[in-house]
């Protein structure tokens, strides 16, 4: 008997261990590995995974596509038990279907990719091709060439009553640096926000701008600016510098979403400029709102794009084998 349960013992522990690995993605030999996490407060969360692949040392932009990619992407959303009265989910503008648990599937693989039309070197649709079918498109979108995740989802305040809620999509892991080549876009009724780290340099660490619009940067013995090639130490007393959406060698101006006169949608672009990223908001969280108010019965639309930048100066070799996990979540006030 005392053999029989502790072969029982191995196994629920060796299950344990599987379901712990069920949502977060590694790539390691074309192989992804997962991990489940419960998140803690009445909210609804979604499990964004996303994967690296091996880059040329230096931008993706002056390298064709490489092969090293990883499968099962996809995007867990659910609502908590203890709030199961007060937000419900649902792929459909008609809360049909509606539950609280919903999954938005990714494609079968997943490399760089970049968001601006015409501009991807991987053999597959930049993203800005295919955007306005991704809003229109409810739950998962998904064709064959598309390296990256999207999809749109709706949340319902079920009660009869206003309710208050805050967004957070949180950065639950990330190794080697994976993370600042990342771009989470999330789009919120028709508004369209775009969020990375900040910028860095070559060894990782934050680029800032003094007063005199100077690159101050570190080398670990302190932070200096270049005068004529020679390092000029000075205090860091600057301004962190934001990403660009896609770092091109020009300009690439803010996508907007506009409606013409007969009501049809199209993405327009801003005439002069380039498209900031909203840095994210700490080492911890990339998103955190909270005071948003939701009315009785509404109903509020998201579509989330994922990505790996491929014109970003952090999408190189040393990323490879790196690890991120995100988890979007929707915590009501008690």
């Amino acid at each position: 008997m005392a053999k029989k349960a502790r072969e029982e013992e191995i196994q629920t522990t060796a299950q344990d261990k599987h379901l712990q690995k069920k949502y977060e993605y590694v790539v390691q030999n074309k192989k992804a590995r997962q991990a489940a996490k419960h998140s803690k407060a009445v909210k609804l969360a979604a499990v964004i995974t996303v994967v690296v692949l091996l880059l040329a040392t230096i931008p993706f932009a002056f390298y064709t596509a490489v092969q090293h990619m990883v499968e099962l992407n996809n995007m867990k959303i659910f609502v908590e038990e203890s709030g199961s009265k007060v937000l419900t989910l649902s792929h459909f503008k008609t809360m049909e279907n509606g539950s609280e648990v919903i999954e938005i599937t990714g494609p079968e693989a997943m490399t760089n990719t970049t968001f601006a039309s015409g501009k991807s070197m991987a053999g597959n649709v930049a993203i800005e091709d295919r955007f306005l079918d991704i809003l229109d498109t409810d739950g998962s979108f998904t064709f064959e060439d598309d390296y990256f995740v999207a999809g749109t989802f709706y949340v319902q305040n079920v009660t009869d009553s206003t309710r208050f809620y805050g967004e957070r999509i949180h950065l639950d892991k990330a190794t080697l640096g994976a993370e600042h080549a990342l771009r989470i876009m999330v789009v919120k009724e028709d508004k369209i926000n775009v969020y990375a780290t900040y910028q860095r340099d070559d060894k990782g660490n934050i680029i800032y701008l003094d007063e005199a619009g100077r690159r101050i940067l570190s080398d670990g013995n302190g932070y200096y600016y270049l005068a004529d090639g020679e390092k000029i130490y000075v205090e860091q007393n600057g301004s962190p510098v934001r990403e660009r959406v896609v770092p091109l060698t020009g300009t690439y101006t803010e996508r907007t979403i506009a409606y013409a006169e007969d009501g049809t949608r199209y993405l327009a672009k801003a005439p002069e400029g380039d498209w900031m990223t909203q840095p994210f908001y700490d080492d911890e969280y990339i998103l955190f709102t909270d005071g948003l108010k939701i009315e009785p019965k509404e109903q509020v639309k998201y579509t989330i794009v994922i990505w790996f930048e491929g014109y970003d100066d952090q999408c190189v070799d040393a990323i490879l084998k790196g690890e991120v996990k995100i988890s979007m979540s929707f915590a009501t006030a008690e």
